[in-house]
């Protein structure tokens, strides 16, 4: 367990999530020791945040802010999805051409999908539904751009 923590202590980027606004504002004032370079926000009560120089030092003067943990990321697209397990989370590339035909191919019966005006297109399906691997070659095959494919916990993360 400790080398779960440790693999992520020291990602690039952090997802902070507060019980109040100010809260979230006190906390992202206190990472501006790891040097931002970007940030996402994700409604009123969640960042992430991208950072040049993660250091343990910095990351728990955030997690006191916060009063909680942060969750470490390899990057911002990917703090979008909350982590766990049970969904098939997706990032592909713009533009979306072909898509459609694809998930109509795969037949789900439900899925999310958000086109965000910036930044990857976010496809989630739920992991009892398709395969990973079926998913991943379905979309490849149909000539879209696949960023990375992983198992989330939700297809969004709570305003």
């Amino acid at each position: 367990m400790l080398l779960a923590w440790a693999a992520t202590s020291h990602a690039a980027a952090w997802v902070l999530v507060a019980d109040r606004p100010a809260q979230l504002r006190r906390a992202t004032k206190a990472a501006r020791g790891a040097k931002v370079v970007r940030a996402v926000p994700y409604g009123q009560r969640a960042v992430c945040l991208e950072v040049e120089q993660p250091s343990l030092r910095v990351r728990n003067r955030v997690e006191r802010r916060l009063r909680r943990p942060v969750e470490g990321r390899s990057d911002c697209d990917w703090g979008w999805f909350p982590k766990g397990t049970g969904w098939v989370a997706v990032l592909l590339e713009p533009p979306v051409e072909g898509l459609q035909p694809a998930l109509e191919a795969l037949a789900l019966p439900f899925y999310d999908l958000q086109v965000p005006s910036e930044g990857p297109i976010r496809f989630c399906v739920s992991a009892n539904a398709v395969a990973e691997s079926l998913l991943e070659k379905t979309l490849r095959d149909s000539g879209l751009q696949v960023r990375g494919v992983r198992e989330v916990g939700a297809c969004r993360r709570d305003p």
